[in-house]
């Protein structure tokens, strides 16, 4: 969806690139010319600016996903089952500490920006820009780095006078990308290892992937439609090959037969009405969870129907029993 972005960012540099142009000719002429006149003067430059917005939506269009690509992006902004599931759309918070290089950066912006009127002033368009990357970076993790390589050249274009400016905002930069995963904390394309091996000898426990339950179910990888963490649908995959997971992070507004996938995911894992007749449609086998999970707690009461086969810290994996 980023492309969206730059669509908006495009449109509001040709709205005031156009009032730039405006604005002097309609002061020098307001005595003698009507607004009409001074329009079709500058008829040319308008068409101009119009078809260089157009042009460029219009090329979002001519993907291989088409329409598509566009109905994507929507179906995941309005589909709220699915983005309280998705880390990178969640809003900042004051609480998670993976978020502090943010704040810390944002103190950074703060302070300089009290001294805006003192050294320097920015433009409207500037100011237009921070305010509108700065409302996107707190109503989503994700565009925390759009916030950053928009105000950054800014920031540093007025105030890099100051000695301590730039060591102190290259480290809030660095860190920031760490919060939404748009630099790898670990690992490179130089050491090719299996998906497996690399859960279970890389130091990953503190994004919480549970390596030790991974290395169980290679040995045990139980028969049958899974339910599973949302958060942990794409290590399936990627461990065991061919693996079909009841949610993953394609999957945050997906339909099926006219059912939401995430709606019944939420309906199962927080034991809603109805919980346990949908388990019985999908013919849910077994379940792989943390063990925190509410549905995890409705499984260990009901031992008749479910073994509880591996457990530890970070999961717990339910295999139901054959009758």
């Amino acid at each position: 969806g980023g492309f969206l972005i730059g669509l908006m960012v495009l449109s509001m540099l040709v709205f005031f690139e156009i009032i730039s142009r405006l604005k002097p000719a309609f002061v020098r002429s307001a005595h003698r010319q009507s607004l009409t006149m001074l329009l079709k003067e500058y008829k040319h430059t308008f068409i101009t600016f119009l078809m260089i917005v157009v042009g460029s939506l219009a090329v979002t269009f001519l993907t291989p996903y088409g329409y598509d690509l566009h109905s994507d992006i929507w179906n995941t902004v309005t589909n709220q089952a699915g983005r309280s599931m998705i880390a990178e759309w969640q809003p900042v918070s004051m609480t998670s500490p993976h978020i502090f290089p943010f704040w810390l950066y944002f103190v950074f912006f703060i302070l300089f920006l009290a001294l805006e009127s003192k050294f320097a002033r920015f433009s409207p368009q500037e100011a237009v820009l921070l305010i509108f990357f700065l409302l996107m970076a707190f109503s989503s993790v994700r565009f925390i780095p759009f916030f950053v390589l928009v105000s950054l050249p800014m920031l540093y274009g007025k105030f890099f006078r100051f000695p301590l400016f730039v060591p102190l905002l290259a480290f809030a930069v660095f860190t920031s990308f760490f919060v939404s995963g748009i630099l790898p904390a670990r690992g490179t394309s130089a050491n090719v290892i299996s998906p497996l091996e690399y859960l279970l000898t890389a130091d990953i426990y503190s994004s919480g992937t549970p390596a030790k339950a991974f290395a169980y179910l290679k040995e045990h990888y139980p028969d049958g439609h899974v339910f599973n963490e949302y958060d942990w649908g794409g290590d399936l995959i990627w461990s065991f090959p061919g693996a079909k997971t009841f949610i993953d992070g394609r999957m945050s507004y997906w339909r099926q037969g006219g059912r939401s996938i995430p709606v019944d995911y939420a309906a199962i894992y927080y034991v809603q009405q109805g919980w346990y007749k949908k388990i019985e449609e999908y013919d849910i086998r077994w379940f792989f969870l943390k063990p925190e999970a509410p549905v995890a707690g409705a499984l260990d009461i009901l031992t008749d129907q479910w073994e509880k086969k591996y457990e530890d810290q970070r999961a717990v994996i339910f295999v139901k029993r054959d009758k």
